[in-house]
């Protein structure tokens, strides 16, 4: 039954309520009454219930806002977003929301953060990090998620404006990758580090840092390599695994992606380093009563457990040393590998070749990501460009 009922403000106004029945709610199974005041006249009350009726049944009014706050839909999504990627990639994504997105989020209901905060969001990782792309990505990401579960009606990330960013004035030269000169300079000093040391150790990095700058091959899977990967008498190595880490340390895995497994040809300078390698391994083998090199042996093992491959970042201080011993410029591991791409573009190589080397899966990545500009290749790109200008004139 439905009643109307005119009542009095304190201010003395007169005023209309209605109260009545809407009809049985389908989710609960109860029944569903409402009390509607605040009209004029009894036929406003009238024509308000009326609309309440219809938007009861066919549920057209506005849904109430999702209780669910962004950290306990995070809770919810990563054990299906961990099922998805490897542990590797799965530790680094949730470092991101950890360290950046649910610190700003996490307690907020996800129904209530609008596009302005998002936008003010990217304004501020903007000013604070290069990679903010990345950690929008994954927040969007997250926010996908609840549109897909009905937790939200849009993602207020498809519809902010991403910052631009505004890059430094850069030096001709990158500096993380070596030019030729550069390149030989390492070479020979790690040809003379390998000779003079009494020790074992510079024998394996030049066959690490040789096959690194040589290969083009990842760090990762670097340290992946066994002796049965390497074929020395058809001067070859085929990529099948890669070492990489996640919260629990490091783990065996396959390489980056499907490009990533491949055979890669081997320069007689890196057979022979691998070679003097292998002959130290045997030597030490049969100083410590072990046996001999089985195939399935790491070609990197740690000096204190043979089962197990050298840290990670030995490699990095292998260059620190070798740089402070030797003058030699310091790069990074990976800038090694951007070596190889610089000189081999540098030579004429086609991106899409230079691609299929490093295991990408395209030579755009390739020519954006690890093609940079040299001295001697802006000299020579000039000195052609001169030319053409004087067959123009002589024309």
């Amino acid at each position: 039954m439905t009643t109307y009922k005119q009542y009095i403000k304190k201010n003395g106004e007169k005023k209309w309520r209605v109260q009545g029945y809407l009809g049985m709610d389908p989710k609960t199974g109860l029944q569903k009454r409402t009390t509607l005041n605040g009209f004029n006249t009894k036929i406003e009350a009238k024509d308000a219930f009326e609309r309440a009726i219809y938007d009861f049944k066919f549920n057209t009014s506005e849904p109430e806002p999702d209780k669910r706050t962004v950290q306990s839909v995070f809770d919810e999504w990563w054990p299906m977003y961990t099922q998805t990627v490897e542990s590797s990639t799965s530790n680094k994504t949730k470092q991101i929301f950890e360290h950046h997105v649910l610190p700003s989020f996490g307690s907020m209901y996800i129904s209530k953060v609008q596009i302005i905060d998002a936008e003010k969001w990217s304004l501020s990782l903007a000013k604070k990090m290069s990679s903010y792309g990345k950690v929008l990505s994954y927040a969007g990401m997250l926010f996908k998620f609840a549109m897909r579960m009905g937790y939200l009606t849009k993602n207020p990330f498809e519809y902010i404006e991403r910052p631009r960013r505004h890059k430094k004035a850069q030096p001709s030269v990158t500096q993380n990758y070596y030019s030729v000169e550069e390149l030989h300079a390492f070479v020979s000093a790690l040809h003379k580090l390998a000779s003079d040391e009494s020790s074992s150790r510079w024998i394996m990095a030049q066959a690490f840092l040789l096959l690194a700058v040589s290969t083009g091959l990842r760090r990762g899977e670097l340290l992946g390599l066994k002796w049965s990967d390497l074929d020395l008498n058809a001067g070859n190595l085929t990529v099948k695994r890669a070492i990489k880490r996640d919260a629990n340390g490091s783990y065996v895995g396959g390489p980056k992606n499907e490009n990533a497994y491949r055979t890669v040809m081997l320069e007689p300078m890196v057979m022979s380093s691998l070679q003097q390698l292998r002959m130290q391994s045997i030597r030490l083998a049969e100083s410590e009563g072990l046996p001999a090199i089985s195939p399935d042996q790491w070609l990197f093992p740690s000096n204190n457990n043979p089962d197990k491959v050298i840290s990670s970042d030995t490699p990095r201080k292998w260059m620190m040393d070798l740089s402070e011993s030797t003058g030699v410029r310091r790069i990074t591991i990976h800038g090694l590998r951007h070596t190889k791409a610089t000189l081999m573009s540098e030579a004429g190589i086609t991106p899409s070749d230079i691609a299929k080397i490093l295991g990408h899966a395209s030579g755009e990545f390739t020519m954006k990501h690890y093609i940079h500009a040299t001295d001697d290749g802006v000299k020579k790109a000039e000195s052609i460009y001169g030319r053409l200008l004087e067959n123009v004139v002589e024309m």
